[in-house]
């Protein structure tokens, strides 16, 4: 009887044991998976800011070259208005497009935070199954 009880603690623990295995498993996997999700965001993120550094300093350039013309034909005034004015419209695209850059950074920060925290909970499991196969390896070894 008492052989009996424990042959089936033995099997218990070894079930238990190799689902704790398994969830291991699962966890890392997971946790993979995480990762290169968090490191595609922080590609995006970076390729985002290249992409926006070099639009505004396409914008930049453009409004140094107006200027300039601007100043070689200071007498003709209808012409120099009309370029104070592409010189406007830019600097509005240019404050949108860093509007825009700003609403995107915001997003994918989020989106970077919510894989971090994914990633800390699974990671908080996997301690917790490594806990569970050291306590059952434990009882293992006792027996």
């Amino acid at each position: 009887m008492e052989l009996k009880k424990a042959q089936q603690k033995i099997e218990e623990i070894n079930k238990n044991s190799l689902e704790n295995e398994q969830k291991l498993a699962n966890a890392r996997s997971a946790i993979s998976r995480a990762n290169e999700e968090l490191n595609s965001v922080v590609d995006n993120i970076k390729e985002n800011s290249r992409s926006i550094t070099q639009q505004e300093n396409s914008f930049q350039q453009i409004i140094l070259n107006l200027k300039n013309h601007a100043a070689q034909f200071s007498n003709k005034q209808e012409e120099a208005r009309k370029i104070y004015e592409t010189i406007e419209k830019c600097q509005i695209a240019i404050t949108k497009l860093k509007a825009h850059h700003c609403e995107t950074q915001e997003k994918l920060q989020k989106k970077q935070f919510k894989v971090i925290e994914r990633e800390a909970r699974r990671l908080q499991l996997q301690q917790n199954i490594q806990n569970n196969i050291k306590e059952t390896n434990k009882q293992k070894s006792t027996r």
